[in-house]
């Protein structure tokens, strides 16, 4: 899910001065008419009244805009592609879940240097992230 697909979720306003986590390698491409250079990333859960609801990811506290998300336990790598290729993305995306409030990689935590990447806690176990 991109910005465009976000929008129909989130109101702009409510990403304002807000941290969020992002993937920015991705190739440029146009949205609803709009230049997109990076995606946001959310978590999806089906709630009351089948209507889904779209919670973005939560960077650790004292994180700083530019700070790069990895696997716990993984160094994270000097340098990274300038574009990632569309299918490298496509087989990430079916392992990015949540599991007990945190966002992880086939059960493993995304983390940043200043700690876990996390999700509010209404958002179920097994919720996709997108």
């Amino acid at each position: 899910m991109g910005s465009a697909g976000l929008a129909q979720y989130i109101k702009p306003g409510d990403l304002a001065n807000r941290l969020v986590c992002v993937v920015s390698n991705l190739k440029p491409a146009k949205l609803a008419g709009e230049p997109s250079e990076a995606m946001v990333l959310a978590a999806e859960a089906v709630g009351p009244a089948n209507k889904l609801n779209v919670y973005t990811l939560i960077p650790p506290e004292g994180s700083q805009p530019g700070d790069l998300i990895h696997l716990d336990g993984v160094t994270p790598p000097e340098t990274y592609p300038k574009v990632m290729k569309p299918d490298v993305w496509r087989k990430v995306v079916p392992g990015l879940t949540v599991q007990g409030g945190k966002a992880t990689f086939e059960g493993t935590p995304l983390l940043s240097s200043q700690g876990l990447v996390t999700l509010p806690p209404e958002v179920p176990d097994g919720a996709e992230i997108h």
